[in-house]
């Protein structure tokens, strides 16, 4: 999703009236920032996971997973899914955008965040 809009801001840079050059300089900073976005996103990604013994677990850096708890108010969607979640260190969202997870696993969460009785969606 972040990487469409980044193609639409720089599509919308060529379709004005502004000078090619800075056409040129504003494509060039649409294009940074996606790069900047993109590597960000990399350093910071959150792992979620399902066992039978531990039940819903979040890891911040791929290591050391930590139970949560899901919230009632869990929203799940074929584009979009928002994951309401609590840790002992109080309540957190995560978005999670269909094309931000391979397409079996986007399917397989969502199997298991309804048959587990979790979404509204």
């Amino acid at each position: 999703m972040i990487g469409f809009l980044h193609a639409l801001s720089v599509l919308a840079c060529w379709l004005n009236d502004l000078t090619i050059l800075y056409s040129l300089a504003l494509s060039l900073l649409a294009i940074a920032s996606w790069y900047f976005q993109h590597k960000a996103c990399e350093a910071s990604c959150i792992y979620l996971r399902y066992t039978p013994t531990d039940g819903w677990t979040v890891s911040f850096d791929g290591n050391e997973y930590f139970v949560v708890q899901i919230r009632p108010t869990t929203m799940v969607g074929r584009m979009l899914t928002v994951l309401h979640f609590s840790a002992e260190n109080g309540h957190s969202t995560l978005v999670i955008f269909k094309d931000a997870m391979a397409a079996n696993d986007y399917r397989r969460l969502i199997v298991a965040l309804k048959i587990s009785g979790y979404s509204q969606g």
